[in-house]
């Protein structure tokens, strides 16, 4: 009897180790599910960075994260069915770029965490109660674009000091657009400066009112925090290359593609510091309670090489200022 009492007990003490590490295994082994869903071109560098970020957090695809991403490409039909693929996979978290396009995201995935990598003030557009708690399902890091418009049309004008009369194109439909346009017309009111306002609800809407763009009418081009310019900026671009204008955005991308100037978060970095957050969501702490993130850094970066193509001798005291200079 005491034989198989000691046999028993020795049986168990090797078995409950066995079962706790097949546990363990089977916690190691869980495989997160995120989805992306972007709308341009434009927005590419914040998923590189989201996934970098996750890399460096001790998610790599392909071991315990997988992804599933989609350029909609201005398209919110496209957008909308996307996201109802991603709700029904049930994946663990959506990442997003824009007011515009978390709010259409959200209307459908009700349940789902989401984790916006770059967009402009959610609270004031009506997508979350507060920073630091948004009261639904949503969290993010913001890109200040809409808070920083006076600073960049001040920038523009220190860059050019003889421009009298700025053009700006936007979408009527973006209630981000509309709060950036208020602002950009209060700061150009205080800089004695002209802003000719075109209107554009759609691509083809924007392509057409860039032709109208002309050197003789305008000293220069000025993107507003509005989803339509930020994600097809290279049409801007080709215009300001086009009628040797200089372009200021909050993009440093677009710089990077020849815009004269950028003042603003890095989507690459943005897209980066969003994978803190969604590491957060993935380990099950919800979104209301993970305060809305400013972007780490606010770069003033200048394109030389443009301001040689059109013709701008820029003044070497705000050329000193900038943190980065592209020749």
């Amino acid at each position: 009897m005491f034989k198989r009492a000691l046999v028993f007990l020795i049986f168990l003490g090797l078995l409950v180790p066995s079962m706790a590490g097949c546990a363990r295994m089977a916690e190691e082994k869980k495989v997160y599910k995120v989805g992306a869903v972007i709308l341009g071109d434009a927005s590419l560098p914040t998923v590189d960075g989201l996934k970098d970020g996750l890399i460096s957090l001790g998610y790599v695809e392909g071991e315990n994260v997988t992804y599933k991403v989609k350029n909609v490409k201005g398209d919110y039909n496209a957008l909308r069915s996307f996201t109802r693929e991603l709700v029904e996979e049930e994946v663990d978290c959506i990442c997003t770029v824009s007011v515009r396009g978390t709010k259409a995201v959200a209307e459908i995935a009700e349940d789902t965490p989401i984790v916006f990598m770059t967009l402009c003030d959610p609270v004031s557009t009506g997508l979350v109660k507060s920073r630091r708690s948004s009261g639904n399902n949503i969290t993010g890091v913001i890109n200040m674009a809409l808070e920083l418009t006076g600073k960049r049309l001040q920038l523009l004008k220190e860059m050019k000091p003889s421009i009298e009369k700025v053009y700006i194109v936007y979408n009527p439909r973006d209630k981000a657009a509309m709060l950036a346009i208020k602002q950009a017309r209060e700061a150009a009111e205080e800089l004695g400066l002209q802003l000719k306002e075109a209107r554009a609800r759609n691509i083809a809407e924007l392509k057409e009112v860039l032709k109208l763009v002309k050197k003789e009418e305008v000293d220069a081009i000025f993107m507003v925090c509005d989803v339509l310019s930020m994600s097809n900026n290279r049409l801007l671009i080709e215009a300001a290359r086009r009628e040797r204008l200089p372009l200021m955005t909050s993009m440093e991308e677009a710089v990077e593609a020849g815009a004269l100037a950028g003042y603003g978060a890095n989507y690459y970095e943005s897209g980066k510091q969003s994978a803190r957050l969604a590491k957060k969501v993935l380990e099950g702490t919800e979104p209301t309670d993970i305060p809305i993130e400013n972007p780490e850094k606010i770069r003033f970066v200048i394109n030389l090489k443009t301001a040689e193509e059109i013709g701008l001798d820029l003044p070497m005291e705000v050329v000193a200022r900038a943190d980065r200079l592209i020749d």
